[in-house]
């Protein structure tokens, strides 16, 4: 019996959705950004980063000190949140994380970094959906509010992409 081809580690996982969805931000979108844009973009993405990283940061540690009033008054009142009151904020948090570890890559024009951006994105996401199950009277707005986010965060990185080697 003829052995099988041994598949390479390097297309696995993550890079095979990257690959997927490539197309479809770039040869398919309906238009491309100009090449100042871009170029733009690839100066602008460390710092825009940086800023919204330390943000999410201190949105967690504020959140922290809420989250534990909260939910000490809902134990109080018979109503334990559990940790859905807290998945939202680890998400956050690891977002924010994510956003400045990848600040000295991006600046280096790392596709390493890109890549955490690109993750980072994908996390916002589910942040998003996340969210609207803890605040379930938002979840259709949390829904649509992380498509339309998701779809916007991937195209301007796609659109960049080949600038990151």
């Amino acid at each position: 019996m003829p052995e099988k081809p041994a598949h390479s580690s390097s297309n696995k996982g993550g890079s095979d959705l990257i690959s997927m969805l490539e197309p479809y931000f770039t040869t398919q979108a309906p238009f491309q950004i100009p090449t100042n844009g871009r170029e733009m973009l690839v100066s602008w993405l460390p710092w825009i980063n940086l800023v919204g990283g330390v943000l999410c940061v201190l949105l967690f540690l504020s959140l922290l000190g809420l989250a534990g009033v909260v939910t000490t008054v809902s134990v109080v009142a018979g109503y334990n949140p559990g940790v859905y009151i807290w998945i939202p904020m680890l998400i956050l948090l690891a977002q924010g994380v994510i956003h400045l570890v990848a600040f000295p890559g991006l600046r280096k024009n790392k596709l390493n970094a890109w890549k955490l951006l690109f993750w980072a994105d994908v996390i916002f996401f589910v942040y998003n959906i996340a969210n609207g199950f803890v605040y379930p009277s938002g979840l259709i707005s949390g829904i649509i509010g992380a498509i339309v986010s998701v779809l916007i965060g991937m195209y301007l990185l796609f659109q960049v992409k080949n600038y990151y080697k």
